[in-house]
């Protein structure tokens, strides 16, 4: 619950295994155990699934560049943010944006 805390207290651009279990003062193998556990999923899977979440709304909210939603997120590299973005979503950042712009302006209608 700490870990899970920290996370959505603080920016997730940095975050690491190693470092959010030096946070919460557990070790690595005690945190991956914990969020196995409670969630199901690794905390390395959950922190990815943070940083598209976060992705997401940056892309439908503002006009920034996907090159600067990956570093914005904590993706070292654009492409390195499509293949986790569309391992997660099933479609690329580029497309999801499309996608949600479209759907925006049918709804103002």
């Amino acid at each position: 619950a700490k870990a899970l805390f920290h996370l959505e207290k603080n920016s997730i651009d940095n975050v690491n295994v190693k470092n959010l279990a030096d946070q919460v003062g557990v070790n690595r193998s005690h945190l991956f155990r914990s969020f196995k556990s409670v969630l199901n999923i690794s905390p390395q899977q959950y922190i990815l699934e943070m940083r598209i979440q976060r992705a997401c709304q940056l892309l439908m909210e503002t006009q920034k560049s996907i090159n600067d939603v990956a570093q914005a997120v904590g993706f070292s590299t654009n492409s390195q943010m499509g293949v986790a973005f569309k391992k997660i979503m099933h479609i690329t950042p580029s497309r999801f944006r499309n996608q949600m712009s479209v759907q925006q302006k049918k709804n103002r209608k």
